[in-house]
């Protein structure tokens, strides 16, 4: 089955300059918990940007035109689980596959890999930061067509960006594509949803300020 899985946040902005827009401590260890012992699909960009280009403990799917494996160190490759192709179709239609449905696949950026991947995965697995300020140059983008039902709130919480030290209030939500399922679509904006969360978690309060009013429109159905 093929996912998604991003930090974003009420712009829905994932990054920046070549980085990740924060580095919440329970925001990574909720990706590792969900992505350990899995596939991790990646565009050349995320891959540079990490340790040997990959993800321990996970088998590593590079996307690109220009890398090639033998741009990297043969133990690095076999060590670390590393496959690269420019056939980001095969990989696509091979994870989206029902016949593989036991077959975990998760599409962890950036931008374009994202925007190609996102109309054949089944879930997404978003961290939202309440967060409407901060803004960057790479989106998660999610078309006006694509509609998905909400299939679970996982975590409500108060957590710090390391990167400032700025709290924020976060939403693991998790979403469910309609292709195969009967349920009515979202009819409330991301930013509703993953606000409207505090009522089933009342020991967390989201700030006054963030008001229907002054609310975040997201295209999200």
């Amino acid at each position: 089955m093929l996912s998604a899985i991003a930090c974003v946040n009420a712009n829905m902005a994932i990054g920046k300059d070549g980085d990740l827009l924060y580095k919440i401590w329970d925001d990574m260890q909720y990706f590792k918990k969900i992505t350990s012992g899995e596939t991790v699909i990646m565009g050349a960009g995320t891959a540079r940007s990490l340790p040997k280009f990959s993800l321990p403990g996970r088998r590593n799917i590079i996307i690109s035109n220009s890398m090639k494996q033998s741009d990297l160190n043969t133990a690095d490759v076999i060590n670390n689980n590393i496959s690269i192709t420019d056939d980001i179709d095969a990989v696509v239609h091979h994870f989206s596959d029902i016949s593989y449905h036991d077959e975990n696949a998760f599409v962890i950026g950036g931008e374009s890999i994202y925007q190609y991947c996102l109309p054949y995965c089944r879930r997404l697995y978003l961290t939202f930061v309440h967060d409407k300020e901060l803004d960057g140059d790479r989106h998660f983008i999610i078309p006006d067509d694509l509609l998905f039902v909400l299939k679970e709130i996982a975590f409500h919480k108060l957590s710090t960006d390391e990167k400032t030290d700025k709290r924020y209030v976060i939403t693991g939500l998790v979403l469910e594509s309609t292709w195969n399922i009967e349920p009515e679509p979202l009819k409330e904006s991301l930013y509703d949803v993953a606000s409207n969360a505090h009522k089933l978690f009342d020991h967390i309060r989201i700030p006054e300020q963030w008001t229907t009013d002054n609310k975040v429109k997201i295209p999200f159905s």
